[in-house]
């Protein structure tokens, strides 16, 4: 998958629960949200520097 599409997919994602959140309560969205993007950018993070720290093979 393309980074673009896979960075796209997680923004409209990300945008969907916030805005959902949003509409049952302003205050309580906006905390879920900004705890959902801290939560998604520290699991992202960590993924990409489990998988770069690999050795790659040589072939």
């Amino acid at each position: 998958m393309n980074a673009l599409v896979f960075n796209t997919c997680l923004l409209l994602g990300w945008l969907m629960v916030l805005v959902g959140a949003c509409m049952a309560c302003l205050w309580a969205g906006l905390v879920a949200g900004g705890a959902l993007l801290l939560a998604m950018t520290l699991y992202w993070a960590r993924l990409a520097g489990v998988y770069s720290a690999k050795p790659r093979s040589e072939t």
